[in-house]
């Protein structure tokens, strides 16, 4: 039994079909595409607000802005602007106090120097079900393997 669809959802789901590119050819398939769209807004909205996505997200923001650093000095400087900017602000949101303490663990481990180091044998090779995924790094490992062999030869 197919049921009839007020004009609202009608409507919404002529945005979803716009916004989704789904084909929409009856009413079925509409009320199809908003159920579809609940759950997928729902799912997004939980890996969003996540504190391991928050974070991820920093520090992709991070790597982005320090990528052209030449010095520890360049690099600190950025962290601590963050820091001050991320301080100098009252009624902090949750994804605000998560991105403060990533901003502070990057500084306490890596400008004072206080975390573990790396080692470059180990890829940032990751099993996702039956897949490898791999990163590059905050900076690329290939890279700087390669400058360090250079450092070393001259």
């Amino acid at each position: 039994m197919v049921k009839k669809l007020s004009k609202e959802k009608k409507a919404l789901a002529k945005l979803v079909k716009s916004i989704n590119n789904m084909e929409t050819t009856n009413e079925e398939m509409e009320a199809l595409s908003l159920r579809v769209h609940e759950v997928y807004a729902n799912v997004l909205q939980k890996y969003l607000s996540s504190v391991c996505v928050i974070q991820f997200n920093y520090l992709e923001n991070l790597k982005e802005r320090v990528k052209n650093c030449k010095s520890q000095q360049e690099f600190k400087v950025i962290v601590e602007n963050d820091i001050e900017i991320m301080e100098a602000k009252n009624d902090k949101t949750r994804i605000e106090m998560i991105e403060y303490g990533m901003a502070k663990k990057i500084y306490r481990d890596v400008v004072q120097g206080k975390g573990k180091e790396f080692e470059y044998g180990h890829n940032l090779l990751f099993k996702y079900d039956d897949q490898d995924i791999r990163y590059a790094g905050f900076f690329d490992i290939e890279k700087a393997k390669e400058e360090a062999k250079n450092v070393l030869v001259n």
